[in-house]
């Protein structure tokens, strides 16, 4: 059964099929993923009304999933050829894929053609691909370039943000802000902590002076001993004698 099925998906790869529009499944991560923007299914349902299903000209893109027939890019239009009515068939480009995730990425990625991606997107379109394998191993760097139209030093730079950056970052790069700004945050923090390490681990450059010995305090009972000795020996000097001292003392 395998091989049937392998045999199967490499014939209708890239195939453009005409399929019945009720075979349609819309799964919830990609209907989550790809919400419909109102103004453009009305300038869409304008254009149909116009100019008929132009599916043939323009096929949606489908993949099929236990037996079943989902819709990877082309929501709107389905949805829009639905409401309409009328339309029983769509044409439409068959895809094989190993997972949802991998129909996440491929849609992105045909998306990114279309318009001008921004860094959410594309930091959403990373976080999937880096968990996809191929043959048991993740994708290498030059395999996630190429999936994602980007430079071997542009996802190295992407890969150092997902693996430092703070949750807050995480969530402002989802919210707006460019990727390259949080990676400057980042380095900028990084550059700011080894200056700060290296001050206190530097030794001093300047030559170390050794202390000068303090003066001992001499107190006032000090001072009037060492003066009663010297007055002592200049008095026996000029020929007084030690009975001559005691004697004053006495007095």
């Amino acid at each position: 059964m395998k091989r049937i099925n392998k045999i199967f998906e490499k014939c209708i790869d890239n195939k453009i099929i005409r399929v019945r529009l009720d075979d349609l499944n819309f799964h919830p991560e990609l209907e989550k993923a790809f919400k419909i923007d109102d103004e453009v299914k009305e300038r869409i349902k304008d254009d149909i009304k116009t100019n008929g299903n132009n599916t043939k000209a323009h096929p949606i893109h489908i993949f099929r999933m236990n037996g079943k027939w989902y819709v990877s890019d082309g929501h709107t239009r389905v949805t829009v050829l639905r409401e309409l009515g009328g339309f029983t068939y769509v044409w439409a480009q068959v895809h094989v894929f190993s997972s949802i995730s991998e129909a996440l990425c491929h849609t992105m990625a045909s998306q990114f053609t279309r318009r001008n991606e921004k860094d959410a997107d594309l930091l959403s379109r990373y976080l999937l691909l880096r968990e996809q394998t191929k043959n048991g191993k993740k994708l290498t760097a030059d395999e996630l370039a190429s999936k994602l139209n980007k430079s071997r030093r542009g996802i190295f730079k992407l890969q150092e943000v997902v693996s430092k950056a703070t949750k807050s970052q995480i969530e402002s790069i989802k919210a707006g802000a460019s990727i390259n700004s949080i990676y400057q945050e980042i380095k900028k923090q990084e550059a700011e902590e080894a200056g700060e390490v290296a001050t206190e681990e530097q030794p001093s450059t300047s030559t170390p002076t050794t202390p000068k010995p303090s003066k001992p305090i001499k107190s006032t009972y000090q001072d009037g001993y060492f003066a009663g000795i010297r007055y002592a020996l200049d008095s026996i000097a000029s020929g007084k004698t030690p009975a001559d001292l005691l004697a004053e003392l006495d007095a």
